[in-house]
């Protein structure tokens, strides 16, 4: 496969400075300022293939935001090399800028008094797409996200659902071969959600549309992508299937469900019991533990039915961060 996105060594710093209180600080302050440098970004490789959907995975402050915006060509790198299709993004050239799109689930690029249409307009002339194709994809798109009745309606008058699926379309209307997708979710009802995700799925299956996307919710990230890529304090702790963050999780919680429950004790060491009826519990045990657990759970227990219960993918990566920052200090 070919490498479409190449990321190396990428810093992105911040200049600030630390101001003294009281009236003798505010003076120092004008003399000599004490100029600190944060780090937004750390020595950040990675490559993605064409075709490829990544899950870009943090905390808030980890450095995502950031990066989506120097691959976009939004901010200027403080060092290192980004390449989008041969492109470098702080260039800002046309067949770069036709060749991406960005959606920032927190900021529209539609107008808000206007309705939808007219924005779609105004990114044809701004493409410089043919009418006839702007037409075509935009039946398409229209038809595939249900909002052909919305079209007219001025944007502030929308749902959050609806405006999402239309910042979608503006996005995606001049066919891009990159999209980067910031939180595209965020605030979103559960059906919305699922709409935007099989969205997703079908441009990327139908275009072979390059994808980076960030989200909190990790529903969309275990539905979309088969890598993820996890960010802590602006470094990559992690590149790989997103399938392998729950190796990582130490524990597996477990239902028990028996005949009768009489003495727990010979169960408490092995975790943190919760019992959810007179004949129910669930238990979180260490992986390590749990064949000395089942022996001991089945050699003195009468036990009706006892299942795993699936790890949460979200507290497997909650996990990481604060095994990152143990290991670090």
């Amino acid at each position: 496969m070919n490498q479409d996105i190449v990321v190396e060594q990428l810093y992105k710093n911040y200049e600030y400075f630390e101001g003294a209180s009281g009236f003798r600080g505010l003076a120092r302050n004008f003399i000599k300022r004490d100029i600190k440098i944060k780090n937004a970004v750390k020595n950040l490789s990675f490559t993605m293939n064409k075709g490829e959907m990544v899950g870009f995975i943090g905390k808030n402050g980890s450095g995502k935001t950031t990066t989506m915006k120097m691959l976009t060509g939004i901010l200027t790198p403080t060092s290192g090399r980004i390449l989008i299709g041969g492109n470098i993004p702080i260039k800002r050239s046309d067949d770069f800028k036709k060749k991406i799109g960005l959606v920032m689930g927190q900021k529209s690029q539609l107008w808000w008094d206007l309705p939808a249409k007219e924005s779609f307009d105004l990114n044809r002339i701004i493409y410089e797409i043919n009418k006839d194709e702007y037409q075509k994809n935009l039946n398409k798109l229209v038809e595939i996200l249900g909002v052909k009745s919305v079209l007219n309606i001025p944007v502030r008058k929308l749902s959050l659902g609806e405006r999402m699926k239309l910042e979608l379309i503006a996005s995606l209307i001049h066919g891009p071969e990159y999209i980067f997708l910031d939180e595209p979710t965020i605030g979103l009802d559960v059906c919305a959600q699922f709409d935007l995700r099989e969205f997703i799925k079908e441009m990327n299956k139908e275009r072979n549309i390059t994808v980076l996307i960030t989200s909190h919710n990790m529903k969309d990230i275990e539905d979309l992508c088969k890598r993820s890529i996890i960010l802590s304090n602006g470094e990559l702790v992690f590149d790989g299937d997103t399938s392998n963050i729950l190796d990582i999780y130490p524990y597996q919680q477990v239902n028990i469900q028996f005949e009768e429950i009489t003495d727990l004790a010979l169960l408490m060491c092995y975790g943190e019991i919760k019992i959810k009826s007179n004949t129910e519990i669930n238990i979180k045990i260490e992986k390590n533990k749990f064949s000395n657990f089942l022996s001991i759970l089945l050699n003195n227990h009468k036990v009706n039915n006892f299942y795993l219960e699936p790890l949460d993918i979200e507290a497997c990566v909650r996990y990481y961060y604060f095994k990152d920052q143990d290991e670090h200090g």
